[in-house]
């Protein structure tokens, strides 16, 4: 609801009890993707477990929220495993000099079907770079061509219908590894 602040128009924020139980929705519902998620776990888990064991590296890719997310599982692994993030376009346009074959590619893509992949996509399977997915949707392009697909679909209800929650956090889970 908008109310009207002299010349301005902002908007008028619920009582304090009632954002409460929106933030305590917003937890429960982000707590059912992940166990969906984790119900998802098998084989394909285990085989991307064992490529990231046997990689000297690793090189997360991502484009948007994805990319953000990308950002954060290289900083947690900087203290596991080197590692870069680049972003695919850039990666077409001399960054990929850094990708070696002894790395793994992390690619992440909700759709699994982002224009900016596919040039990226092609490079890596041309230099022989396990590249393991995790997108919503395993038979996307991206699906399609990489060694391990990460299940990580999740049904998006966005908390104030602003951006995604679900798919981030179930991207972030899924990448997340023990040293």
């Amino acid at each position: 609801m908008w109310q009207r602040v002299g010349r301005l128009c902002v908007r008028k924020l619920a009582p304090a009890s009632e954002r409460l139980v929106d933030r305590a929705s917003a937890f429960s519902r982000s707590r059912q993707r992940l166990s969906g998620a984790r119900d998802n776990l098998g084989v394909a888990f285990a085989r991307a477990i064992e490529i990231l064991a046997s990689a000297k590296g690793g090189d997360r890719f991502g484009v948007g929220k994805s990319g953000l997310i990308a950002h954060k599982i290289a900083a947690t692994f900087t203290s596991t495993a080197p590692g870069d993030v680049l972003h695919p376009v850039d990666s077409l346009h001399g960054d990929l000099g850094i990708v070696s074959r002894d790395d793994v590619a992390i690619v992440l893509s909700k759709s699994g079907a982002s224009d900016e992949l596919f040039g990226l996509v092609n490079q890596l399977k041309r230099l022989g770079v396990p590249i393991i997915a995790l997108t919503g949707d395993g038979d996307s392009p991206l699906g399609r061509q990489a060694t391990v697909v990460l299940d990580a679909s999740v049904a998006e209800k966005p908390v104030l219908n602003i951006g995604p929650d679900a798919s981030t956090t179930v991207a972030l889970a899924l990448a997340m590894r023990s040293p």
